[in-house]
């Protein structure tokens, strides 16, 4: 009889250790996954500011490149209003 008591109280003291373990990591699964869903997050940040930025450059060469053509461009009608002038002047 006394043997049955110690082990259904070990029973149930083993039961309860279980327990306490599960919730233990139930809770650390639920505050992981919570940190994963910021990291989640963040990382989507960080992916739409790396195509900002690539955006960014991108436009940038376009208008440095459009600078340089309005510059040629500019020469180019200097060069031909010298020329113009010079037919007046010839003619």
């Amino acid at each position: 009889m006394e043997e049955a008591k110690n082990a259904e109280r070990y029973s149930i003291q083993s039961f309860q250790g279980k327990t306490a373990l599960l919730e233990v990591y139930t809770k650390a699964v639920k505050k992981m996954e919570k940190h994963f869903k910021l990291m989640e997050d963040i990382q989507k940040q960080v992916d739409s500011a790396k195509s900002v930025e690539k955006d960014y450059k991108g436009l940038k060469a376009k208008l440095s490149d459009d600078a340089v053509l309005d510059k040629l461009l500019e020469a180019k009608f200097v060069e031909l209003q010298g020329k113009g002038r010079f037919l007046v002047i010839i003619c």
